[in-house]
């Protein structure tokens, strides 16, 4: 296996394994600063140049593996030679990424956000690329990686020249010359490349910085101005908690729990669909699909599929197949909502799979159809959806008596939480007017802009969502603190009726849904005080404003509420011990602010991750909050994992939260047998 510091023989490689079983020969490979790499291919006297940019994907270009594959220019004017030209390249690059995946050709860190600017900074983003002593480019190796002044320098050498840049965080003082800006930082050099050689060098680390960061990446820096020292924090995540917080709501779960009569059809080959019903859970992460979401046989009778075969890639495209099929779904389901799922074969084979779709959608008296892309990777194709489905579906607004809401990102109506919510409305003269998001109702989203508020669950994977629908609606938009537990539900109610202008419930209406489940409430709390849940956290994670919130959920204060002790374990990330003691003063201080049982709370200072294996296995917790799905780090030291969805919304929900809690609190099994168990992966 060639090592990603070596392009020199990696990208010669590349050319050869592109070219092989075909007619083609690739003449070469250039790299762009911007991330996008050339194939230069001959054959037949004919000259093609495809272009690939490798890490983002561009509105008007075929997408690739999150990227954009196309012809920039070929030498013929017959559109089939390229056409040709890219199928090929395509499908060999599918298979070598069947095989294994290069670093060279992957983009990475996506998951990072903030980013410690200090010496390790070159070994955190792209250590395996650019190492010192080993990294060649033309006769040039990266001799030297060194931070000095606010600025990073990176030194590549020969025997007769030497090429200087510097990689500059933003707002600081350019160095030289400005090459190219990539969000966090801007790559500078002290003088232009004078040879071939040294612009090679340019692109290359251009190339690699665009693979390595995104425009949200921030390079964090002390507050003399200083870069931090502490690089082993520019990697540290909690273990326990998903760096970014997942997207709790797919494309796949919008399709396979709506109500009402949707029919898909689905333009691609059979592998690329049969995974996603089954694959794509609540959330875009490691946890399991939730029973009530997991596909069954009614949305698999509303997914046809054209099977794009072999033949029909390579000769003959895939148009009439999809429209015949089109045809046939509309005469036979007589639907009403058309989607049409488009995906990667297609799109590089040159198929017009729009035009075949709004073409079919004429002819049918302009029946409510969405297009959409399978990227299961990008964001975009989930916020797009839910903008069309609001334009084909909802209505002009009626005036009807009485105040409605749209409650958006609040469950899906299979779960009991939702309608005991939508029942607790009601009873407040508040109407329920549509549920949106994870799921939806076709005739709900008819009557969509019937309403006097979107009410949004106040996470960043909804809000993000439903962004771009938001400005389709003619509905004002706004987030209340969401309902979890009593004291949270009660609140989110009070707040609802003064978005809406409504009169707020008073201590009757709150008394009469009370007094059926306090004394439970207070019964099951007092067993929960003998219990004890543990909680590692970072000891940065307290400078954020939402530091007490996972994915909408103030799990912290919720499992206050319910009478549970918490023993919070704070992780050293500082290698100075100030900064580090100053963090967990401040950790101390938030809990103590958020938190009402100041008596059962306990905060641990932790050194190093290392230690969390022997803190759990002797910690004096039953529970321990983890977002990793059965994660065996907690079950083999005898503990049982917790995580935001074990929680409810509403009253009820938060009575069942409680139930639920602390069954698993009192549940023996792991306590008994964790020793049978295989050693937990504690890489993070």
């Amino acid at each position: 296996m060639i090592k990603a510091n070596q392009p020199d023989f990696f990208f010669p490689w590349l050319e050869r394994f592109v070219a092989a079983g075909s007619p083609w020969g690739c003449d070469g490979t250039t790299v762009g600063l911007d991330g996008t790499l050339c194939l230069h291919l001959t054959g037949a006297g004919q000259q093609v140049d495809l272009m690939w940019d490798v890490g983002t994907p561009r509105e008007d270009k075929p997408t690739f593996r999150g990227g954009s594959l196309w012809v920039e220019r070929a030498s013929s004017t017959d559109p089939r030679l390229g056409k040709a030209a890219l199928r090929h390249v395509a499908a060999r690059l599918t298979a070598m990424f069947h095989k294994h995946t290069p670093a060279l050709l992957t983009r990475r860190n996506r998951e990072l956000v903030d980013v410690r600017f200090g010496p390790g900074l070159l070994e955190s983003l792209c250590g395996e690329i650019l190492c010192v002593g080993q990294t060649r480019r033309a006769d040039h190796l990266l001799a030297e990686a060194t931070h000095r002044d606010r600025a990073f320098e990176l030194r590549f050498r020969s025997s007769g020249s030497e090429l200087l840049m510097h990689l500059v965080p933003r707002g600081a003082p350019a160095k030289g010359e400005v090459v190219r800006d990539y969000g966090p930082c801007a790559l500078c050099t002290a003088r232009m490349p004078a040879s071939d050689a040294e612009r090679s060098i340019l692109d290359f680390v251009g190339y690699v910085l665009a693979l390595s960061m995104h425009p949200q990446m921030r390079f964090i820096e002390d507050a003399a101005g200083s870069a931090r020292s502490d690089a082993g924090a520019q990697r540290l995540i909690n273990p326990f908690l998903h760096d970014a917080v997942p997207a709790d709501i797919s494309l796949m779960n919008a399709l396979q729990g709506c109500s009402g009569g949707l029919s898909m059809v689905a333009h691609s080959d059979r592998e690329c669909l049969s995974y996603c019903p089954l694959m794509t859970g609540p959330s875009q992460s490691l946890y399991l699909t939730r029973p009530e979401l997991r596909p069954n046989l009614e949305f698999l009778r509303r997914l046809r599929l054209t099977d794009l075969s072999e033949q029909a890639v390579i000769m003959s495209g895939g148009e009439g197949a999809l429209a015949s099929l089109l045809q046939e779904t509309i005469e036979q389901d007589e639907p009403a909502l058309l989607v049409a799922i488009d995906s990667c074969v297609p799109r590089l084979i040159g198929d017009d799979s729009v035009a075949v779709v709004q073409q079919a959608r004429r002819e049918h008296r302009n029946l409510p159809t969405i297009n959409v892309e399978i990227r299961l990777d990008e964001a975009d194709n989930q916020r797009a959806f839910w903008r069309d489905l609001v334009r084909e579906l909802s209505q002009s607004k009626a005036r009807t008596p009485g105040k409605a809401v749209n409650l958006i990102g609040f469950g899906s109506p299979r779960t009991r939480s939702l309608p005991e919510l939508q029942e607790l409305l009601s009873s407040m003269s508040v109407r329920t007017n549509a549920c949106v998001v994870p799921t939806f109702d076709i005739d709900e989203m008819r009557r969509f802009r019937d309403a006097d508020l979107n009410l949004v669950f106040p996470a960043k994977h909804v809000r993000e969502a439903f962004e771009l629908a938001q400005p389709e609606c003619g509905v004002v938009g706004a987030e209340a603190a969401a309902p979890f537990g009593l004291e949270g539900t009660r609140a989110w109610l009070l707040e609802v009726a003064n978005l809406l202008a409504v009169e707020p419930p008073g201590e009757p209406f709150f008394q009469q849904r009370m007094s059926s489940l306090r004394a439970r409430w207070d019964a099951l709390a007092r067993r929960a005080a003998g219990h004890r849940v543990g909680v590692v956290l970072l000891d940065c994670h307290f400078r954020e404003p939402d530091c007490m919130v996972r994915m909408g959920v103030p799990w912290l204060g919720c499992l206050d509420e319910m009478g549970f002790a918490l023993e919070v374990m704070v992780v050293r990330t500082h290698a100075h011990a100030g900064s580090h003691e100053r963090d967990f003063q401040h950790a101390r201080q938030r809990l103590g602010e958020v938190l009402r049982s100041h008596s059962g709370l306990s905060v641990t200072k932790v050194d190093a991750l290392d230690a969390l294996g022997d803190l759990l296995r002797k910690g004096k917790f039953e529970l321990v909050y983890t977002e990793v799905a059965q994660d065996r780090r907690v079950t083999t030291a005898g503990k049982v994992p917790v995580s935001p969805f074990d929680f409810e919304m509403g009253f009820q929900g938060g009575l069942r939260t409680l139930r639920r809690l602390l069954n698993l609190a009192e549940t023996p099994f792991f306590q008994r047998y964790h020793q049978h168990l295989p050693p937990a992966d504690w890489k993070p």
